[in-house]
């Protein structure tokens, strides 16, 4: 699969609809993701569905941009309308459709250092993350899961 010139891809997650990659290049790393896009689950702005037509995929598939200097150590995809990446200072940042049919990601300034991180509380970092069809849980430092009904909610997802 090409996702563009001289990038190896470290981790895949696929969801029902949609897949995402990380990726480096040296101490490049950038986070793509492809298929549909129904609820800005890309994380890419808009609602454009990505690698369905000729010239989407390689460099011209944009990165999921995810705020000044941070990048993706981990992926989780849920039902194919939400995405969660867990980043290089242990926050949490997620987008696309949540069960209170709240999106983020789908518009220009939704995402980067527009997407605010998850409130887990202070001090709180996770470690490993999981989604499901409406349901996003999060193993947190001291080994507790941070698993909010019905999730992905308002204080899942970051805030309006």
């Amino acid at each position: 699969m090409d996702l563009g010139a001289n990038w190896t891809i470290v981790e895949v997650a696929a969801g029902v609809y949609h897949t995402c990659a990380r990726l480096e290049n040296g101490m490049a790393r950038a986070l793509k993701c492809w298929g549909r896009n129904d609820y800005g689950q890309l994380g890419l702005g808009d609602t454009d569905d990505r690698g369905d037509g000729e010239g989407e995929m390689g460099d011209s598939l944009p990165a999921v941009q995810l705020g000044t200097g941070r990048s993706a150590v981990a992926l989780a995809l849920g039902d194919g309308h939400h995405s969660c990446t867990l980043l290089d200072d242990a926050s949490v940042k997620c987008w696309g459709a949540n069960r209170r049919d709240m999106v983020w990601g789908d518009q220009d300034g939704e995402m980067g250092d527009g997407l605010s991180a998850v409130d887990l509380g202070p001090g709180r970092t996770v470690v490993q993350l999981a989604l499901g069809v409406w349901y996003a849980c999060a193993l947190l430092d001291g080994g507790q899961l941070y698993a909010p009904r019905p999730s992905p909610s308002p204080g899942w997802f970051a805030s309006a």
